[in-house]
């Protein structure tokens, strides 16, 4: 199994494969396509040489329908602080922007890459920041339809993103399409004060998930209690705003590069089940 720690100093057969996949092999690399607005993702590879903290934003190439300068990644630090807009001039942008006879134009030096969009100047490629295997981030595409293409390993054995407490952005850093069920919490995993959140399209209807391990609900069971909701439980993900616990999620849909964010009021970590 391998196993990655979000530090408080972090940058940020037959399946059913995400969409825009180029590859049915272990390596291979995809393309997500993002609607309009907001939407929570996260990289579909890991890198191929195995350091699962070794990737950049260099793995990470928009298509052409990104609008370089108005399309962004947005990217934060430790527990959701410091946001960092990033948006993404290929060549040819940088090359139809340049002029020879103005020596203050930023185009004039720059390659392709990552930029800073508070920085008029573009003084800094982001290209060689690190960005850890499972980082989540958000993507916003004006006009929709933008897809950002990423390369490497399909997860082959499972795998642990273990964080320190505080917010993350996470996500299925695979491009297959998994389910809750394959993603557990692991043994410092706070039921009932940890939880996964989802929302819908464009960030609405927030919906907090926390996993009951069996043991613990075999813990909580009390059959003299017809009450109890834990007598009728089995081990998954369970809604925090519904103390009858009456639906487990174990089913509900993560797609490839699908992003949520995972808090964890102390330290815990989700262990995800390989993809291959």
């Amino acid at each position: 199994m391998k196993k990655i720690m979000f530090a408080m100093a972090a940058a940020a057969g037959l399946m059913a494969f995400g969409d825009g996949i180029e590859s049915v092999n272990t390596v291979g690399y995809a393309t997500k396509a993002y609607s309009a607005n907001n939407t929570f993702t996260v990289g579909q590879f890991c890198p191929m040489d195995g350091q699962l903290a070794s990737m950049t934003l260099a793995d990470f190439t928009p298509d052409e329908n990104f609008e370089a300068g108005t399309d962004y990644a947005l990217f934060f630090d430790s527990n959701l602080l410091n946001p960092l807009y990033l948006t993404y001039f290929s060549q040819a942008i940088i090359d139809e922007n340049k002029d020879p006879e103005d020596d203050e134009n930023p185009f004039n030096t720059m390659t392709a890459g990552w930029y800073d969009m508070d920085d008029e100047t573009y003084a800094r490629n982001y290209n060689d920041t690190v960005v850890a295997y499972g980082t989540g981030f958000i993507v916003f595409s004006a006009s929709g339809g933008s897809g950002i293409t990423t390369a490497g390993e399909v997860l082959s054995e499972d795998y642990t993103a273990a964080f320190e407490a505080g917010n993350w952005f996470v996500g299925n850093p695979t491009p297959v399409n998994r389910t809750l069920g394959e993603v557990v919490g692991d043994e410092d995993f706070q039921a009932g004060s940890d939880y996964a959140l989802f929302f819908d399209s464009n960030l609405l209807n927030p919906l907090y998930l926390t996993y009951f391990s069996q043991d613990v609900i075999d813990e909580n069971k009390d059959p003299e209690d017809d009450e109890n909701p834990f007598n009728t439980m089995t081990a998954g993900w369970y809604d925090m705003d519904d103390e009858t616990y009456s639906t487990n999620y174990n089913d509900r849909a993560v797609n490839a590069g699908e992003g949520f964010i995972f808090f964890s009021a102390s330290g815990s970590g989700l262990i995800w089940k390989k993809a291959l």
